[in-house]
């Protein structure tokens, strides 16, 4: 019989290893008695690594150590599934609403409301020396999505259409440079924007 050199660390994996057996007896259990346990399992996957704090980053470590949820917790996290699920399929039914606009390669006039702002990274920026210190210094480009009624339009670039914000009432000429679609939503794509005037919200 070999020495236990440590009896109290000894003790304290062997709790552990009681406690995780426990832990994924409970969780096979919960599986096959409920029909949504694996969807919760699956939701709430990685939510502990982005928010600890948050209640569904409290709950997957709950689930973690106990192999279940509560019954309680169990339906609060269901409503918040159920939730997400019902503002994803209104945003689909949105996106599926949208129609190009114009003629591809015209210019025309536009009387659009900002729905969303992006600003990114070109990767056209420069770096210089201050002292010892290397200083970057970003060139940006933004992303602005606009709508006139349930048509979706988008700029790609900087000057003064990308100095509106989500919100504000534009009005410009631009060219129709593209009439593309993304995740379902058809979008008309500009470029070159003129006489732009924003009404800020």
């Amino acid at each position: 019989m070999s020495h236990i050199q440590n009896e109290v660390a000894y003790e304290r994996a062997r709790v552990r290893k009681i406690k995780a057996n426990a832990a994924t007896g409970r969780r096979r259990r919960w599986i096959e008695s409920d029909a949504r346990a694996l969807e919760v399992i699956n939701f709430l996957a990685g939510q502990y690594n982005v928010n600890p704090n948050s209640f569904l980053g409290k709950m997957e470590d709950s689930l973690f150590e106990w192999g279940s949820l509560t019954e309680n917790q169990r339906n609060a996290v269901c409503k918040i599934i159920d939730q997400q699920a019902e503002r994803q399929a209104k945003f689909d039914a949105e996106k599926l609403k949208s129609n190009h606009i114009g003629t591809v390669g015209e210019r025309m006039e536009f009387e659009a409301t900002v729905v969303f702002k992006v600003q990114l990274d070109s990767g056209y920026g420069y770096s210089s020396q201050d002292g010892a210190a290397i200083v970057h210094h970003p060139d940006y480009f933004y992303i602005v999505g606009m709508k006139i009624a349930d048509d979706m339009i988008i700029y790609k670039g900087t000057g003064s259409l990308a100095n509106a914000k989500k919100g504000d009432d534009v009005r410009f000429v631009a060219k129709v440079k593209e009439h593309g679609e993304r995740d379902g939503q058809k979008q008309t794509i500009i470029q070159r924007p003129t006489k732009v005037e924003i009404s800020e919200a």
